[in-house]
């Protein structure tokens, strides 16, 4: 039983994961606030 290093190798791929969409959250946030635009209706 490999467990710890499939938890490892699991724990990497959510840490590439994070890593790709973190800049694309943060982009996303200021497109939005400069654009003044909003995804969710009724919330600024």
């Amino acid at each position: 039983m490999c467990l710890p290093t499939f938890l490892l190798s699991l724990a990497s791929l959510e840490a590439a994961m994070l890593s790709w969409l973190l800049p694309v959250i943060i982009f996303d946030c200021n497109f939005f606030k400069k654009t003044g635009a909003s995804r969710f209706p009724g919330r600024t």
